[in-house]
């Protein structure tokens, strides 16, 4: 909620000093740090890919 409010305020000031493409810039610079960031961190191997199975014939937990 708090992203969207800010978000909010960003683009209503730029509608009131002029340029409006910048609020639009900083969001994609962001999604960007952010899927850098889940790549960086799933060739190091956090969070697993996937849950390990338990072997053939035993159940979870």
């Amino acid at each position: 909620m708090l992203g969207n409010l800010g978000t909010g305020w960003a683009l209503d000031l730029a509608r009131g000093c002029g340029p409006t493409a910048v609020p639009w810039l900083a969001l994609i610079a962001v999604v960007g740090g952010c899927a850098v960031a889940l790549r960086s961190s799933r060739s190091r191997g956090l969070p697993p890919a996937e849950p390990e199975a338990p072997p053939a014939g035993q159940r979870r937990r």
